[in-house]
């Protein structure tokens, strides 16, 4: 009997740890999804583009695009600027680091848009790649702060990263870093509500 006792016992321990373990897991799957951050949504409205929408800064104006550029916006007064690019995976094909893996691919894009501004500024403070989702969509985010040759002030960047429709889109977003506490929520709130469609 008191071994029946005993394998009960075990039983219940196990149960315990595993319905524990099951909760653990599913709050960090919860905290890699994103909320849209608190803003004045009256400072923004819907802009759409040619084959995408976001919500934009009102006080932002935008520029003539080419390319691979689906948008680009600023707001010169406090320095406050976006650029989006959407660029098809086939693109990458004959890049000989371009990963088959697809799990792999968005951390490779991410690699490479941080190498390419690293290269250019002084001193760069580089975060480390977050991995995250935004309305189910999985997103990679960085930021990065430097000195630019024959740019006097500090700046910050605020990369985003998605995979949509075999297309990698990335949207940076920077300001002077004196401005950066004011701007991050901002930038953050229209790069997590892009869209790609209409």
């Amino acid at each position: 009997m008191s071994a029946l006792k005993s394998v009960c016992f075990l039983l219940l321990i196990s149960l315990t740890v595993a319905a524990c373990s099951s909760s653990e897991t599913k709050k960090a799957d919860d905290a890699t999804s994103e909320q849209l951050p608190k803003v004045d949504t009256s400072k923004f409205r819907e802009f759409k583009g040619d084959g995408f929408r976001l919500q934009l800064l009102k006080s932002m104006s935008w520029n003539e695009v080419s390319g691979f550029t689906l948008f680009d916006a600023e707001f010169l007064p406090k320095e406050y600027h976006i650029n989006i690019t959407a660029v098809p995976a086939s693109y990458f094909k004959n890049d000989n680091d371009f990963p088959r893996e697809t799990s792999a691919q968005l951390k490779w894009l991410a690699k490479k848009e941080a190498d390419k501004i690293i290269a250019g500024p002084k001193k760069a403070e580089v975060n480390p790649v977050q991995s995250t989702s935004v309305n189910k969509k999985s997103c990679l985010k960085q930021t990065i702060h430097g000195f630019e040759y024959g740019f006097p002030k500090r700046k910050t960047f605020y990369f985003r990263y998605y995979k949509i429709k075999n297309t990698f889109v990335t949207i940076k977003s920077w300001t002077i870093s004196e401005n950066a506490k004011d701007f991050e929520t901002l930038a953050q709130y229209m790069g997590m509500t892009f869209e790609l469609g209409n």
